[in-house]
């Protein structure tokens, strides 16, 4: 997966098999315990799959990395 904001509008900006919602969804449903998920939040809030884990982690307190993206930054902490 590629971090190329530049890009977006050419090839799905690059998410890869990840842009399949059955995959995603196996992808983070699968961990038991705990659930990392390293990328650049100004690619992945494009997707609508990551778009609503980023706004389900910020609302729920459990995001922490860089700044988020205009989109996200009004959702309650």
């Amino acid at each position: 997966v590629r971090s190329n904001e530049d890009r977006f509008e050419d090839d799905r900006y690059f998410l890869g098999f990840l842009s399949n919602s059955k995959r995603f969804n196996v992808a983070i449903t699968r961990p038991k315990a705990l659930l990392i998920v390293l990328g650049n939040p100004h690619v992945l809030v494009r997707d609508p799959c990551f778009g609503a884990l980023l706004e389900y982690s910020i609302t729920n307190g459990v995001y922490t990395g860089c700044n988020l993206p205009p989109e996200l930054q009004s959702l309650p902490k």
